[in-house]
């Protein structure tokens, strides 16, 4: 029983110590997300707003920038996107999704 115990104690310390593995991995990611969301809108790709679409799906700038093994894809619509939302309909099957693709 004196093993068990010293298992036991044993793997709560490892959950624990992995459990502050995960700050500086969530830390890194939220300083280099909060980083590209308000990235500059020069290069890439620019258009003209168009009347005929929705504002929150009128895409006038998109880049894509490289950063050794990471891409970062840069897209800005005319409005806030996000603004439109389909009916809630109370079931997953036949349900409308909206969403922004890249090729």
């Amino acid at each position: 029983m004196n093993i068990l115990f010293r298992l036991n104690t044993i793997l709560d310390m490892i959950m624990k110590i992995q459990h502050l593995l995960y700050l500086p991995v969530l830390a890194t990611v939220l300083v280099s997300t909060s980083s590209f969301a308000n990235g500059s809108h020069s290069g890439g790709k620019q258009a003209s707003s168009d009347a005929s679409i929705r504002s929150s799906f009128d895409i006038v700038h998109a880049k894509i920038s490289t950063q050794n093994n990471v891409a970062t894809f840069h897209m800005q619509v005319s409005q806030k996107a996000g603004a439109n939302k389909p009916s809630a309909s109370g079931k997953l099957a036949g349900s409308l999704v909206f969403s922004y693709v890249w090729p």
